[in-house]
C-alpha cells in the first residue's frame, strides 16, 4: 500500500499518515466534518520500504481494534482508513505549512487521531504512535491496538481493510493463476527440485528461488510448496487422470481451509495446516508414505484450498 517516507519509517513498522489522495489520483477525500481522511498501514503491507517477510494470503497484519470497554473487535488487519472527525480537547489543527493548503492543518497525528494523551486513554491505547516524529511511526513490528468509541475523548471512525480484502480480488485475477503455473512449470525450477536434498517439515528447506521464472513471486509464495520423494516411481492423479511415473511430487498448497491456521512459525511448519487428504496422510519427508497423491493442475479462485500437484519424473 502507498506509504510516505520519513524518519522512523523502517521495515516491518506500521505507519500513520494522511490518506495519499494525490498519489492515488482520487482528489482529497474528506469526512463529514470536512477533514481529510487519514490512514494506518501495517508495516508488512507497506510499499516503501518493502518487508523482507513473505507476502501472501497468510501474511499477518499488525493492526488490532478494540471498543470503548477494551474488548477486541478485529485483529491482524492490513490497514485502516480513518475519518478523524472534529477536533477534541488538546488537538490543534492549525496550518503547519502553506504547502498543506488543500487539506490544511498539520501532520501531527495526535492532533487528528484520538485521544490527545494517556489521561483518558482506553486500556492505555492511543490511535497513533506516541513519541515518534509527528506520532506517526511504530517503534517496532508488534501489533498495535486502535480504539473505536463514541466518547468525549474518542471520535475516530475506521474503515477496516483486512488481509482477505486485499487477496480476495487479487486471486481472482487471471495473472495470479498464471503466476502459480509459471512457478510450478518452469523447467529450471523443476530441475533444481529434482536434485535437491529433501529437508525440513515441507521438504523445501533447500529450495532455491533463483531458479524460478519470477524469484520474487517464488519468495513470497514458497511457504505453500511441499516436496516429497515417492517410495518408488509411480503415477499420481491430477484432475482425475493418472500421470506418468513420478519420482517426486511437488505440491502448491491452497488457501487455508476450515480448521487450518497459519498464524505463527509453528503453525506454518505443520503440513496439516496446508494439505488436504489424501495428500496429508501420504506426505512425509524425505519419503512419502504412499503414492496415491491426488489434486488439481491449476489454481481456481472458486476452490482456492485445493492442492495443486506436479509430477517430477
Amino acid at each position: 500500500m502507498p506509504t510516505l517516507n520519513h524518519t522512523g519509517n523502517s521495515k516491518e513498522r506500521s505507519i500513520v499518515g494522511k490518506f495519499p489522495w494525490k498519489t492515488l489520483g482520487t482528489g482529497a477525500l474528506r469526512d463529514q466534518q470536512g477533514e481529510c481522511l487519514w490512514y494506518v498501514v501495517s508495516g508488512r503491507f507497506k510499499i516503501t520500504p518493502k518487508t523482507d517477510a513473505p507476502m501472501n494470503w497468510d501474511t499477518q497484519g499488525q493492526i488490532d481494534i478494540i471498543d470503548g470497554s477494551g474488548a477486541l473487535l478485529a485483529s491482524n488487519l492490513a490497514a485502516l482508513v480513518v475519518a478523524p472527525g472534529q477536533a477534541l480537547d488538546g488537538q490543534s489543527r492549525a496550518l503547519g505549512d502553506v504547502a498543506y493548503a488543500e487539506c490544511g492543518g498539520n501532520y501531527d497525528a495526535r492532533n487528528y487521531l484520538d485521544t490527545f494523551d494517556n489521561t483518558n486513554a482506553v486500556s492505555g491505547q492511543l490511535n497513533y504512535f506516541a513519541g515518534s516524529t509527528n506520532n506517526r511511526a511504530a517503534p517496532d513490528a508488534s501489533n498495535k491496538r486502535f480504539v473505536v468509541a463514541e466518547t468525549a475523548f474518542y471520535n475516530d471512525r475506521f474503515l477496516f481493510i483486512s488481509v482477505a480484502d486485499i487477496f480476495d480480488p487479487l486471486i481472482r485475477r487471471r495473472d495470479f493463476s498464471g503466476a502459480v503455473a509459471s512457478l510450478l512449470d518452469n523447467p529450471a525450477f523443476q530441475a533444481d527440485l529434482q536434485a535437491i536434498a529433501l529437508t525440513g517439515a515441507k521438504g523445501t528447506d533447500n529450495l532455491d528461488c533463483s531458479f524460478a521464472a519470477d524469484p520474487v513471486f517464488c519468495t513470497s509464495w514458497k511457504e505453500m510448496l511441499f516436496l516429497t520423494q515417492l517410495p518408488a516411481p509411480a503415477p499420481i492423479t491430477i484432475d482425475g487422470v493418472a500421470s506418468g511415473n513420478c519420482r517426486r511430487v511437488l505440491i502448491f498448497a491452497g488457501r487455508r481451509g476450515a480448521g487450518q491456521s497459519r498464524n505463527d512459525d509453528t503453525q506454518r511448519g505443520q503440513p496439516n495446516n496446508y494439505l488436504e487428504d489424501p495428500n496429508l496422510a501420504l506426505f512425509a519427508v524425505p519419503t512419502a508414505a504412499g503414492t496415491a497423491f491426488s489434486g488439481v493442475s491449476a489454481f481456481d479462485y472458486r476452490t482456492p484450498a485445493n492442492d495443486i500437484l506436479r509430477c517430477l519424473p
